[in-house]
């Protein structure tokens, strides 16, 4: 991957003098993801940094306005559409949180790419769910076939997944009712990388969690 990002998973090796010669070099994972949950309990105002347990890492804006917290939610900080990101340390997990406030579109951000900013988001706008594919800010045809499997109208409340499973399949998720499926094997991409994305200060949303799959 891109060197900018490797400051946190860098490994090889180095040699001090003379003439060292290395037969083999391997890497065995202890842990595949770090379940890791926000309440976004921080002051009212300031930007959104570190998740409330799990990882360590800072949220990241890529595309348009930041986040804020907003007495115990988040939310973009203006009436612009924002994306920020987490990078949990794990490709096979459920993304899931509680819409406090809908606004005009409020969605799981998934699959994101530093690289063109380019990731697929799940969530609602114009008064429906569905699965989308974004560069930045601007729509993009869907590299693959969604099937929409149930119609639910978004509301105050409403908890949305995304489950992201070992052979590429892809489940969104509304109030426990899978609303559409896909199957990306696409590799490559950062898949750790997950998020939220919003269309303005309107939306409110709370309970983010990142739950790695067996």
């Amino acid at each position: 991957g891109p060197m900018q990002f490797m400051y946190a998973t860098g490994w090889g090796l180095l040699a001090l003098g003379g003439t060292p010669s290395f037969r083999s070099f391997a890497l065995r994972p202890v842990l595949e993801g770090f379940a890791t949950v926000d309440a976004f309990s921080g002051s009212t105002g300031s930007y959104v940094r570190t998740p409330t347990s799990g990882v360590n890492y800072h949220w990241l804006t890529w595309v348009g306005t930041p986040w804020v917290y907003d007495n115990g939610t988040a939310r973009p900080e203006f009436d612009l559409y924002g994306v920020m990101t987490l990078d949990t340390s794990s490709e096979r997990a459920t993304t899931s949180v509680r819409l406090v406030a809908p606004g005009t579109g409020a969605f799981v951000v998934f699959r994101y790419n530093e690289i063109g900013h380019t990731h697929y988001r799940f969530g609602h706008e114009n008064g429906a769910y569905g699965v989308s594919y974004m560069a930045g800010s601007m729509d993009q045809p869907l590299p693959v076939q969604v099937q929409q499997l149930a119609v639910v109208a978004p509301s105050v409340g409403d908890v949305l997944e995304v489950r992201q499973l070992a052979d590429g399949t892809v489940e969104c998720v509304v109030n426990g009712t899978i609303t559409h499926r896909f199957v990306d094997t696409t590799s490559g991409f950062r898949s750790t990388l997950t998020g939220l994305a919003s269309n303005d200060a309107t939306t409110r949303v709370d309970d983010f969690t990142v739950t790695p799959l067996p």
